[in-house]
Parts: C-alpha cells; structure tokens; sequence
C-alpha cells in the first residue's frame, strides 16, 4: 500500500527458452503513480525464447499511472518501443479490478497496458467480485 512507483518489476531478464509469470489474487492499493504498478521488461529475449505473462483476480485500486490525456495505465513492457516481435505485446490480461480515483473502470482497452496485452478478458464492476485466493494454479 503506498508505494509511489513500481510494485513488480522485472528487470534484465536472461532466462533461456520458456519463461512463464502468473500475477494474480492481489491487491495493489495506492500504487504505481510514479510509473504504473507492473512492468516486466523483454529487452534480452530473442527469438529461441517465448514469454508468457497472465495477470488476472487482481484488484488495482488508485494503482495506476495516469498519461497525459488521463488514461489510467496499470502494465506495460518499457522494452516494446526497442523490442521485435513477438514480444512487444506479452500480456494475456484476465478479468481484475480496476478502480481510478475511487471510480470503477468497467471497460478497460490496450491503451491502458501501454499496448502490451495480447487478450483483454474485460473487468470486474465491484471488488467485492474478485474471487478469493483458494491456492497456486500449479497445485
């Protein structure tokens, strides 16, 4: 809660192969102003390699960063600008929460993952809809 920047952020990754992050069943809360709560770079990934990136069940509440033009931005690869594909867009975004200045966001597009997310699965209207964490996908 409270943190100004970036909550994860993985940086200089240099894993060979099949890299796969699952962020999920978290609350960011007053986050991310300073740049936005998650970002996860591809600078070093090349094309023997493949990255997976699935965010859903989280609540972003304030935990955004908001543009010029005031869209409220919650992911982005900083490495897509530099980065060929197929990893410029390397999020699948499942349902979350999304709250902006105490607003729920209900219609969430590419613009506000910097146009990064691969799938857009829309977003919960309440908070009270995100399901509770009941274990790792894995178990």
């Amino acid at each position: 809660e409270d943190v100004e920047c970036t909550v994860i952020d993985f940086r200089q990754m240099q894993e060979d192969g099949a890299v796969n992050i699952d962020i999920y069943c978290n609350e960011f809360k007053n986050s991310g102003a300073g740049w936005m709560p998650i970002r996860i770079r591809t600078a070093l990934y090349d094309s023997n390699d493949s990255i997976t990136v699935n965010v859903y069940d989280n609540k972003f509440i304030d935990s955004n960063c908001l543009t010029d033009d005031g869209t409220a931005e919650f992911m982005n690869n900083p490495s897509f600008d530099a980065q060929v594909d197929p990893f410029k867009a390397i999020y699948t975004v499942g349902k979350n929460y999304y709250e902006v200045e105490g607003k729920a966001l209900t219609e969430v597009t590419n613009a506000n993952f910097r146009g990064s997310a691969l799938i857009i699965n829309g977003a919960y209207a309440s908070a009270d809809e995100v399901p509770a964490y009941v274990g790792s996908p894995q178990a």
